[in-house]
Protein backbone atom coordinates (compact mmCIF):
# COMPACT_ATOMS: atom_id res chain seq x y z
CA UNK A 1 0.00 0.00 0.00
CA UNK A 2 1.45 3.55 -1.03
CA UNK A 3 2.45 6.15 1.73
CA UNK A 4 0.16 9.11 0.82
CA UNK A 5 1.62 11.18 3.77
CA UNK A 6 2.85 14.29 2.17
CA UNK A 7 6.34 14.57 2.37
CA UNK A 8 7.96 17.79 3.95
CA UNK A 9 10.85 19.48 3.41
CA UNK A 10 13.97 18.41 5.57
CA UNK A 11 15.03 20.33 7.62
CA UNK A 12 18.28 22.66 6.52
CA UNK A 13 21.55 21.91 7.50
CA UNK A 14 22.87 23.31 11.42
CA UNK A 15 25.67 25.35 9.15
CA UNK A 16 22.80 27.28 7.15
CA UNK A 17 21.10 28.78 10.09
CA UNK A 18 21.24 32.00 11.53
CA UNK A 19 22.10 32.22 14.93
CA UNK A 20 19.92 33.44 17.30
CA UNK A 21 21.72 35.71 18.70
CA UNK A 22 22.78 37.34 15.62
CA UNK A 23 18.94 37.62 14.63
CA UNK A 24 18.15 39.25 17.78
CA UNK A 25 20.69 42.01 17.31
CA UNK A 26 18.50 42.76 14.34
CA UNK A 27 15.42 42.96 15.99
CA UNK A 28 14.41 46.54 16.05
CA UNK A 29 17.67 47.70 15.19
CA UNK A 30 19.27 46.03 18.15
CA UNK A 31 17.04 47.58 20.76
CA UNK A 32 15.10 44.48 21.35
CA UNK A 33 18.91 43.22 22.74
CA UNK A 34 19.25 46.63 24.15
CA UNK A 35 15.85 45.80 26.26
CA UNK A 36 17.26 42.53 27.16
CA UNK A 37 20.56 43.64 28.61
CA UNK A 38 19.48 46.30 30.33
CA UNK A 39 16.12 43.63 32.00
CA UNK A 40 18.91 41.57 32.65
CA UNK A 41 20.98 44.13 34.49
CA UNK A 42 17.87 44.78 36.58
CA UNK A 43 16.79 41.21 37.35
CA UNK A 44 20.01 40.53 38.59
CA UNK A 45 20.55 43.96 41.05
CA UNK A 46 17.02 43.03 42.59
CA UNK A 47 17.84 39.37 43.53
CA UNK A 48 20.84 40.83 45.09
CA UNK A 49 19.01 43.29 46.66
CA UNK A 50 16.45 41.04 48.04
CA UNK A 51 17.81 37.51 47.80
CA UNK A 52 14.45 36.83 45.70
CA UNK A 53 14.10 35.16 42.50
CA UNK A 54 13.72 37.01 39.37
CA UNK A 55 13.53 36.24 35.46
CA UNK A 56 13.83 37.72 32.14
CA UNK A 57 11.15 37.05 29.43
CA UNK A 58 11.95 37.57 25.69
CA UNK A 59 9.01 36.79 23.19
CA UNK A 60 9.97 37.06 19.64
CA UNK A 61 6.88 36.73 17.38
CA UNK A 62 7.32 35.60 13.85
CA UNK A 63 4.01 36.09 11.55
CA UNK A 64 3.80 36.20 7.88
CA UNK A 65 3.63 40.35 6.11
CA UNK A 66 0.45 38.86 4.02
CA UNK A 67 -0.36 35.65 4.88
CA UNK A 68 -2.63 35.28 1.33
CA UNK A 69 0.85 35.88 -0.31
CA UNK A 70 3.49 34.43 1.88
CA UNK A 71 3.88 31.03 -0.20
CA UNK A 72 5.34 33.17 -2.95
CA UNK A 73 7.25 35.89 -1.07
CA UNK A 74 8.51 34.57 1.97
CA UNK A 75 8.64 37.85 3.91
CA UNK A 76 8.14 37.88 7.56
CA UNK A 77 7.35 40.12 10.12
CA UNK A 78 9.41 39.10 13.65
CA UNK A 79 8.99 41.11 16.52
CA UNK A 80 10.70 41.27 20.06
CA UNK A 81 9.10 42.00 23.29
CA UNK A 82 11.75 41.70 26.57
CA UNK A 83 10.15 41.44 30.00
CA UNK A 84 11.82 41.56 33.36
CA UNK A 85 10.34 40.45 36.53
CA UNK A 86 12.53 41.56 39.42
CA UNK A 87 11.84 40.61 43.22
CA UNK A 88 10.56 42.78 45.29
CA UNK A 89 10.45 43.51 49.19
CA UNK A 90 7.36 41.83 50.67
CA UNK A 91 4.94 44.99 52.69
CA UNK A 92 4.19 44.59 55.98
CA UNK A 93 1.01 45.21 56.46
CA UNK A 94 -0.98 48.14 58.80
CA UNK A 95 -3.88 47.22 61.15
CA UNK A 96 -6.65 49.48 60.54
CA UNK A 97 -10.58 49.73 61.67
CA UNK A 98 -13.63 50.73 59.94
CA UNK A 99 -14.89 53.99 61.47
CA UNK A 100 -18.42 52.95 60.02
CA UNK A 101 -18.37 55.70 58.12
CA UNK A 102 -16.47 54.20 54.71
CA UNK A 103 -13.63 55.03 55.98
CA UNK A 104 -10.94 53.93 58.15
CA UNK A 105 -9.19 54.94 61.16
CA UNK A 106 -5.57 53.54 63.43
CA UNK A 107 -8.01 53.87 66.26
CA UNK A 108 -9.63 50.86 67.73
CA UNK A 109 -13.15 51.78 68.45
CA UNK A 110 -13.86 49.53 70.92
CA UNK A 111 -10.82 50.43 73.12
CA UNK A 112 -11.63 52.39 75.76
CA UNK A 113 -10.97 56.10 75.97
CA UNK A 114 -8.82 56.23 79.01
CA UNK A 115 -6.03 54.20 76.37
CA UNK A 116 -6.46 56.85 73.75
CA UNK A 117 -3.97 59.45 72.92
CA UNK A 118 -4.18 62.81 74.39
CA UNK A 119 -3.47 66.35 72.99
Amino acid sequence: MPDNTPQQTPPKAKQDEREFSAALLDLDRGKVHDDATTALADVIEWVGRTSGKGKVILTVEVEPQDPKTHADTGVLLISGKVEAKCPRFERAASIFYADGLRGITRDDPHRDDAFRDRD
